[in-house]
Order: C-alpha cells, then structure tokens, then sequence
C-alpha cells in the first residue's frame, strides 16, 4: 500500500477591481430586491406614507450604502485573510446583529423613534430588508467569474 498525498491549494484570491464590480451588482440588485419586497409588504400591509424609513427613497439609499461598506469590508477580509469566506460569513452575521439592533430597540419602544408613524410592526418589518440585503450581499459580494 502507498501513501497518498493530497495536495490542497485555496482558492486565488479575488482583484480588488472584480470586488468592486461584485459590489456595484450587488447593491443594484439588493436595491432591486428591496423595492420588490417593499412592493409586497406594501400590497400585504398599510404602511403610512409619514414613516420615512419604509419609503422607497430611504430604503434604497440604506441598502446601497450598506453594501457599499459591506464590499469595503469584503475587499479588507479578502486581502488580510487567510480564509476569506470563513470571515465573511461571520462578519455578516455579526453586521446582521448589529444594524438589526436600532431596529429592535425601536419595535420595543416606537415613541423614542426621531420620526413619526412608527410602530412595533413598521420596526420589525424592517428588518425584512435587512435580510433580503445580507443574502444578495453574502452571494454576490464574493462571487467568482
């Protein structure tokens, strides 16, 4: 009998111009999905036209500027780490936890919000977008041609 040798070799590296390029898409198609689910949410529920965060102007600009730093942060793991998706999949779940926060705090008590019209629900809907937007950007980000 012989001994074998299994060689494994990690995967290259991504360019930092092919993250840049995975986040630009990711943010387009985040945006999109988000406004899709806020259609839906839209059909399903009433949401009132003076809570500012479920308007399509506030949830696109919050889903591009955080996949904006979320490929700012994946282009940083990709760089210093030596096991990028490990990381990344941590560092997406420590980012979900962390910008679902505000959004819990808020549901628990609607009256400390700096905005009218919110309510338990409206807050923890919320969070729909954060989950639609932690999945594009987990996929998208670090994708491979």
């Amino acid at each position: 009998m012989t001994a074998q040798t299994a060689i494994v070799t990690a995967p290259a590296k991504l360019s930092g111009k092919q993250i840049a390029i995975n986040g630009l898409l990711a943010i387009g198609v985040a945006i999109g999905a988000n406004v899709i689910a806020r259609f839906i949410l839209g059909a399903l529920l009433t949401i009132p036209a003076d809570f500012p965060p479920m308007q399509l102007p506030a949830i696109a600009f919050f889903t591009a500027l955080y996949g904006a730093g979320a490929t700012v942060v994946y282009w940083l793991i990709n760089r210093l780490a030596s096991n990028p998706p490990r990381v990344w999949l941590l560092v997406v779940i420590v980012g979900f936890v962390l910008t679902a926060l505000p959004n819990l705090a808020l549901a628990a008590n609607p009256a400390a919000a700096p905005f009218p019209g919110g309510t338990t629900t409206l807050f923890s809907l919320l969070l729909v977008y954060h989950v639609v937007a932690l999945i594009v950007y987990y996929f998208l980000i670090p994708r491979r041609r």
